[in-house]
């Protein structure tokens, strides 16, 4: 684990951020899988009389073999942590996730959980990504915060931060999932984004109770949550054994609509984007192209028209640059010699530009668009 992926711990901002205190129901659900593994559980919960009607009784499974260790975890007190617990009968529950064919039976949850109330979209993608993925997700979720609609990722690095941030940056809800304890934070780097996030109205969930470290086989499990809690799933940049390709079949399993923004046709960090394209998934390159897929997602009112809405405005470091182009070609360090500047961020800058349209890059270099 490298030292930008360690875990962070969490705590509260105040005494007053308490969590919820679950219902009778959801602590009966959490006594239950502290003794029973959750897919056994979630078979004998759902046969015959139901759930709702078992953890009203107290039921118990007679029939079915327990866990080899119990897990206690689950019976650990949250409120003072300010995380609050929702189980799959309460009435707070987030829909979509209830019609998923293997919900998860809990949410541990921190912020507003009734951000997924709300149309919602996932986003997910490289964790190494190049810096135009990067700029493509943070633009995507901007457009999607603009028209109303909650983006739902899994705060990795790379593509999932950016689209975070993207809403955050427009002050619109995001929803995190997390493959830890709400008490962490994984990668470390992260603590500050998860805070805004809750700041922000949104919220962190995760399926794990408080103590759970983010394990490997957690992050799969995971990603059927951030599918199942959105009506679509847009992927910006998946290498051929990307982790996205999980959540993409998933997707697709719950019902989803998938999509793929593509890149460059050599671009090793595109190709699994390229094949979801081949086998159907919907090309994208703009919020704007998922909402003339699915016009449904938009909140009539919000706003305008994503293609009509004010472009974002450029950063210092681009306006800057925007000064010294004309139609005489430039390399990138002559760029970043004439405004004093490290090459990485002048590159970032121009990836900025090229996606407004104002540069283009020639075979002598950057110059003014036309």
């Amino acid at each position: 684990m490298s030292s930008d992926e360690s875990i962070s711990v969490i705590r509260p901002t105040a005494p007053t951020a308490l969590g919820i205190a679950p219902s009778p129901q959801t602590q009966h659900l959490l006594t239950l899988l502290a003794t029973w593994p959750r897919r056994s559980l979630s078979r004998w919960l759902f046969r015959e009389d139901g759930a709702a009607s078992k953890l009203r009784r107290q039921a118990l499974p007679s029939k079915m073999a327990p866990r080899p260790i119990r897990q206690t975890r689950f019976l650990a007190s949250t409120a003072a942590l300010g995380v609050s617990v929702v189980g799959i009968t309460d009435a707070d529950y987030p829909p979509l996730l209830r019609q998923i064919p293997d919900p998860p039976l809990v949410l541990f949850y921190k912020g507003s959980l009734g951000s997924l109330d709300r149309a919602c979209v996932a986003v997910v993608g490289a964790r190494r990504c190049s810096s135009n993925g990067r700029v493509v997700a943070e633009r995507m979720g901007r457009d999607l915060a603009a028209q109303g609609v909650c983006l739902v990722s899994g705060m990795a690095l790379g593509i999932d931060t950016a689209a975070h941030m993207g809403v955050l940056d427009h002050g619109g809800p995001t929803v995190a999932v997390l493959g830890c304890g709400l008490d962490q934070v994984y990668p470390r780097s992260n603590a500050g984004l998860a805070q805004q996030v809750i700041d922000r109205g949104g919220a962190l969930i995760s399926e794990y109770p408080i103590k759970t470290p983010p394990l490997a086989h957690h992050f799969p499990e995971r990603n059927r949550i951030i599918s199942g809690a959105a009506a679509a799933v847009v992927l910006i940049e998946a290498g051929e054994k990307s982790g996205s390709l999980i959540t993409a079949r998933m997707a697709l399993e719950q019902g989803r609509e998938v999509f793929a923004v593509p890149g460059p046709a050599m671009s090793e960090v595109s190709r699994g984007c390229h094949r979801l394209i081949q086998q159907g998934a919907g090309l994208v390159v703009s919020a704007q192209d998922v909402f003339d897929e699915m016009p449904e997602l938009k909140i009539p009112g919000q706003g305008g028209d994503a293609a009509a809405a004010e472009a974002p405005p450029l950063s210092p470091l681009a306006l800057s640059v925007l000064e010294r182009l004309d139609g005489y070609g430039q390399c990138l360090d002559e760029i970043s010699s004439a405004v004093q500047r490290q090459t990485h961020e002048v590159s970032l800058a121009m990836v900025e530009l090229e996606l407004a349209g104002f540069v283009r890059l020639g075979g002598e270099g950057y110059i003014l668009a036309s």
